[in-house]
C-alpha cells in the first residue's frame, strides 16, 4: 500500500475529508502512520540490513548512529569471517579493569543504550573493519507512492495505530475508544516478533524481539496530558 492509500484509508475511517480539509492535516495523518512503523520494527525486529564499520586507530567507543541513520540492534558483528562475540562492559571489566586502553586484534564487542558500542580491543592502526548485520527502523513514508517497508500483509495495522496517534490530540472518549485498535496492532507485531526470535535463535543472532511484548497502551501511545503532540511527515 503507497502513502497516498494508507492516509485516505486513515481519514476514510477517521470519518474525514479525503483531502486533507479536516481535522487531521495530511501532514499529521503520514507522521503517525511513521510512528506506527517504526513502533512496529522496533516490536518485532523484523527489518535487517548489513552495513561496514571502519574502526578508528586506537579508538574504543562509537555512537553507530553516526555511520548508520538507521540503526536499531545489532544481530551479527564480525571481522570478515569471524565472528566477534557480544559482552557486556561489566564482563570487559572483568578481564582488564583496563580494558578500553587495549590495542590488538578485536574480539569481542558490547553494545549500550540505542547506538553506543565498544570493541574489545582496539586497533593500533588503521584498516580493520568490522561487518555489522542489524535490525533497521524503516524509511520514512514522505512521497506519495513511498511504500512502508515492513512487509505488504501487515500494512493495514499500520492504519490502526495511526488512529490511536491521531486520537492524542482530542483524548478523552476519542482516544479511549481507540485503543482496542492499538491493542490490535500490538497483538499483531507481537506474532511477527515470535516468528522474527524463533528465526534470529536459528541463526544465532546477538539481539532477539522480546518475548513477551507490554500492552500498556498508554506507554505505547506516549501520552503526556501537559501538552498536544503534533506530528509532520517523515517526522515523530
Amino acid at each position: 500500500m503507497t502513502t497516498a492509500t494508507l492516509r485516505s484509508e486513515v481519514w476514510q475511517r477517521l470519518d474525514e475529508p479525503g483531502d486533507g480539509s479536516g481535522y487531521y492535516t495530511a501532514d499529521e495523518v503520514v507522521g503517525a502512520l511513521n510512528r506506527a512503523q517504526r513502533l512496529f520494527a522496533l516490536l518485532s525486529l523484523c527489518l535487517e540490513t548489513t552495513g561496514t564499520l571502519v574502526l578508528v586507530a586506537g579508538q574504543t567507543w562509537y555512537h553507530l548512529r553516526d555511520y548508520f541513520d538507521n540503526w536499531l540492534a545489532p544481530l551479527r558483528v564480525a571481522n570478515g569471517a569471524t565472528k566477534i562475540r557480544p559482552a557486556t562492559v561489566a564482563q570487559l571489566a572483568s578481564l582488564n579493569v583496563s580494558w578500553e586502553g587495549i590495542e590488538g586484534e578485536v574480539s569481542r564487542y558490547a553494545h549500550l543504550g540505542m547506538d553506543s558500542m565498544a570493541v574489545y580491543r582496539h586497533p593500533a592502526s588503521p584498516g580493520t573493519t568490522l561487518t555489522s548485520t542489524y535490525a533497521k527502523f524503516p524509511a520514512a513514508l514522505a512521497s506519495n507512492s513511498d511504500i512502508p517497508e515492513i512487509p505488504e500483509e501487515y500494512h493495514p495495522y499500520l492504519i490502526d495505530a495511526a488512529i490511536p496517534f491521531l486520537r492524542l490530540k482530542e483524548g478523552g472518549q476519542a482516544l479511549e475508544s481507540a485503543l482496542p485498535l492499538m491493542q490490535r496492532f500490538i497483538e499483531c507485531a507481537g506474532g511477527v516478533a515470535r516468528y522474527v526470535r524463533a528465526r534470529s535463535l536459528d541463526l544465532r543472532y546477538d539481539t532477539v524481539p522480546a518475548e513477551t511484548i507490554t500492552t500498556d497502551l498508554s506507554r505505547a501511545l506516549v501520552i503526556d496530558a501537559k501538552r498536544t503532540p503534533t506530528w509532520k511527515a517523515g517526522k515523530e
